[in-house]
């Protein structure tokens, strides 16, 4: 990939990831905050190339555990209330789609 594609490709990418990264952050959901940061932190870092990121974050969306199946929510251990959850949801579901829609751009 041409170099100047790729790193447009990788500031697409990382800015999809901040808008998960946020509303993960802003409901105490640790664990796929965590593995978000440290994918963000490999785009930053340049560490792994983007089509490799890209695989990667697609594999997140498929099987048992998923971020698809991460649903907000106070009795999932969330600090969020009834009200909050249902708004971050709704914006979760948004900022996932357009984090997949990325990961499937050639």
């Amino acid at each position: 990939m041409d170099p100047l594609k790729m790193r447009a490709a990788d500031q697409r990418l990382e800015g999809a990831l901040c808008n998960v990264v946020e509303l993960l952050r802003e409901s105490g959901e640790d664990f796929w905050k965590e593995k978000l940061e440290r994918t963000l932190g490999d785009i930053r870092m340049a560490k792994k190339d983007t089509e490799y990121l890209q695989g990667e974050i697609e594999s997140w969306f498929g099987g048992m555990g998923s971020l698809n199946d991460l649903i907000i929510a106070k009795e999932n251990g969330h600090n969020v209330s009834d009200e909050e959850a249902a708004t971050l949801n709704r914006k979760l579901d948004r900022a996932r789609l357009l984090l997949y829609q990325e990961v499937q751009r050639p």
